[in-house]
């Protein structure tokens, strides 16, 4: 059951920062701290979720969190 939160949270969360990062720079939340922090924050988080969610198949988890990363690095 507690694996099935993760799941949801972390697809969710990942959701979140695609949406946070393709909406115009003047809507994007920020909490002050800089785009790094921020970055590193929420991809720590996403990561950690993921981690959680498929822990036995941590490379799937892995690979979504790169390329999602990757992906939205060009954006």
């Amino acid at each position: 059951m507690l694996r099935a939160v993760f799941k949801i949270t972390a697809w969710l969360l990942l959701i979140a920062i695609i949406a946070a990062t393709i909406v115009p720079i003047g809507m994007r939340p920020h909490s002050g701290l800089g785009p790094e922090p921020e970055r590193v924050a929420a991809f720590l988080v996403v990561g950690l979720l993921f981690g959680l969610a498929y822990d036995r198949n941590w490379i799937l988890a892995l690979s979504v969190v790169i390329v999602a990363g990757l992906g939205i690095a060009d954006a």
